[in-house]
């Protein structure tokens, strides 16, 4: 039974290293876009620095990614939380994409991070869905 707790921690770790790289790298898109005016907004002269916004922004990123560390690491199950959490970041994927219609570039660096967030966890559901399947037909098959 340790040996599953062990393998169940190590997957863990390496869907939350996932989800740290892509947090971070929407932050870091998020600051270096919010530097040159996108969007409805026009001219330079103009253009201040979105500080606030920028701010809002990298709070949700790391909220996002601080709940959605918080299921990983306390899964019992990683298929049937990873697959939740494909679920409500898809689902938080539609509104995002109607903000994004006319908003500057750091709003879509967010509907990015929804996405790629997205496609990695699909991408953890898939795997341990495989390995549960795997481990089930192994313990069903009867011994000669």
């Amino acid at each position: 039974m340790a040996g599953v707790r062990v393998s169940r921690r190590a997957c863990s770790l390496i869907i939350l290293v996932g989800l740290a790289i892509l947090a971070a790298r929407a932050a870091q898109q998020i600051v270096e876009h919010a530097v040159h005016p996108s969007g409805y907004i026009t001219g330079q002269e103009s253009y201040r620095y979105p500080a606030d916004a920028v701010t809002w922004w990298l709070r949700m990123i790391a909220a996002e990614f601080v709940i959605a560390s918080w299921f990983v690491w306390r899964a019992r199950r990683l298929s049937v939380t990873t697959s939740a959490l494909v679920l409500a970041f898809a689902l938080a994927c539609i509104p995002a994409m109607a903000i994004c219609v006319d908003a500057p570039r750091y709003v879509l660096d967010h509907l990015l991070f929804l996405v790629f967030t997205t496609a990695w966890l699909l991408l953890a559901a898939v795997v341990a869905w495989t390995v549960r399947i795997v481990i089930y037909l192994r313990r069903a098959r009867p011994s000669a």
